[in-house]
């Protein structure tokens, strides 16, 4: 296998009219939290990844079954 992925930045291309790509602050320890973190948004066609065939059938298997294989 090889990772073909490619890193999300903003301005990232998405398919049209689908949410963009955001990466948000979320708790910062400068600001008393525990920990800091951030939040990720962004549509499910961001970035490098694969379509399961339910994409385009409801009848069709989702991704987790389909095998590595195919």
């Amino acid at each position: 296998m090889y990772d073909i992925s490619r890193p999300l930045t903003p301005g990232h291309p998405t398919w049209p009219g689908d949410a963009p790509y955001r990466l948000e602050a979320g708790a910062r320890i400068a600001r008393g939290d525990s920990v800091n973190t951030g939040e990720l948004r962004t549509s499910t066609h961001t970035g490098t990844h694969v379509d399961a065939p339910w994409h385009y059938a409801d009848d069709a298997p989702k991704l987790d079954e389909v095998g590595l294989a195919a």
